[in-house]
This record gives C-alpha cells, structure tokens and sequence, in this order.
C-alpha cells in the first residue's frame, strides 16, 4: 500500500475494507477518538466472537514499560482451536517504536503469514522519510488517525 488509509473514510464504510491484514498495522496521527474507532473494527475484524476477545486480543500501555517479547510473542502465538486472530496493541507507542524499531522493521518487512497474529501500534507521529514507514507502507497497513484540514 502506498498511501495511508484514512480513518475516517474506514469508519464510514467498514464493509469496503477487505484487505487481509498484513503482520504490522500502524495508526498514526492526532485523534484519539478516531483511533478508538478504528481498533474497535480491526477488534470486531480479528475477532468477530465476542468470547474470543479476551485471549486474543491484548492491548498494552505504550507509557508503561514494556518488554517487547511479550508483544512479539502474544502475536505470534497460534491459537489451535478457535478462529480469531491475535492482535497485540500498543497503544500511545511512539517511545516503543523507537526502542524496537529493528525488529518492527523485520515484522514490517514480512509478508503476512496465515494462521499468525498482528502487532498493531498507535503512534502521534510516523515519519514517511523512515525505513520502517517505508516498510510498513509496502506489506503493510497505515492508518491515518488524524482528523483532515477543512477545505472550502
């Protein structure tokens, strides 16, 4: 994908977003609410039953310390009898990009895998001009978070 999704286009037509979600998906920008929003269709996306949400689905606190192999490790552990994806969210992960971005430049780099889980990462910023943004803008999947200028 070569440009961002923007958020609220997502939001008002759900249906039309039918892309396989790559391992990596970034949420970038401004809007909290849009975010909110947005996790709450890839959640009900990854994991369309409701008793599913609670083993697959994690969200961690980007401003708390977090040790990266348990993000790597909730997305990349395989359910064996159930049908939900997992997703390991960080949310307000700017200070976690920026320690991990080695290895999220890999995951970037990877093309989706079947059966395994998706790191999901809301940031403020996302630079273009960077490796990682140029990695997760070819295999995978930017979202624009932001709330756009008004035009007249």
């Amino acid at each position: 994908m070569s440009a961002a999704l923007r958020a609220l286009d997502l939001i008002a037509a759900p249906d039309a977003f039918t892309t396989a979600l790559p391992p990596l998906v970034v949420l970038h920008g401004d809007d909290p609410f849009l975010a909110w929003h947005v996790l709450a269709l890839l959640r009900e996306r990854l994991c369309p039953d409701e008793a599913d949400r609670e083993w697959a689905w994690r969200e961690f606190d980007g401003a708390a310390e977090i040790d990266s192999r348990d993000v790597f490790d909730e997305a990349a552990t395989v359910p064996l009898f159930a049908s939900a994806t997992r997703a390991a969210v960080v949310r307000g992960a700017d200070g976690f990009v920026s320690a991990n971005r080695e290895r999220l430049e890999t995951l970037a780099a990877a093309s989706s895998r079947p059966g395994r889980g998706v790191v999901i990462l809301e940031v403020r910023t996302f630079p273009a001009t960077t490796r990682l943004a140029k990695g997760v803008a070819a295999k995978g999947l930017v979202i624009d978070t932001s709330i756009p200028p008004k035009t007249d």
